[in-house]
């Protein structure tokens, strides 16, 4: 099938715009979290002697990841054991802290705790290497974060499985 990038450009601005309350409410409950001082020009709010969003922040962020993620593999034949093995301990002792999951997880979390969490997950391409200073190889599993503010999916599709575009 030949890609219409003029129809697909229009359908993705209009998405975009569908998507715009959200991203106000969005940045005005984060204003709320990060409270008075938030950009360091003051939000324009008053000021709170308990910010109930920060605890709340803190209360259900602790209970979502407690700790770190974890990953148990496990195989049928028994030879392929200490290789396995191997492989879950350098992902879960290297992988995980050179990716910095926890850090990503938690973002992605607390963006979820007030609109929506997105998360980018796949393996780096040439680009991505480049993109990310060359710290990240090509071929090398990677996880982002994508903000709100950045995200566009095509919002005329009924079902996620129909989707026509998503990106940031």
């Amino acid at each position: 099938a030949k890609l219409d990038i003029g129809r697909l450009c229009t359908a993705a601005w209009r998405s975009y715009k569908i998507l715009e309350p959200y991203r106000v409410m969005h940045r005005q409950m984060v204003k709320a979290y990060a409270g008075a001082r938030w950009g360091g020009f003051g939000s324009g709010q008053r000021r709170t002697l308990v910010n109930l969003i920060s605890q709340y922040v803190s209360i259900v962020s602790r209970n979502v990841i407690a700790k770190a993620p974890r990953v148990m593999l496990s195989v049928y034949d028994r030879q392929a054991e200490p290789i396995v093995s191997a492989m879950e301990e350098w992902i879960n002792n290297v992988e995980f802290e050179e990716m910095e999951l926890v850090n990503t997880l938690r973002r992605i979390e607390i963006s979820a705790l007030f609109s929506f969490g997105i998360a980018k997950v796949g393996l780096a391409t040439p680009a991505d290497s480049a993109r990310h200073a060359w710290q990240l190889e090509g071929g090398q599993p990677f996880v982002e974060h994508v903000e709100i503010e950045d995200f566009c999916v095509d919002m005329e599709a009924r079902d996620f499985r129909n989707v026509d575009f998503i990106g940031h």
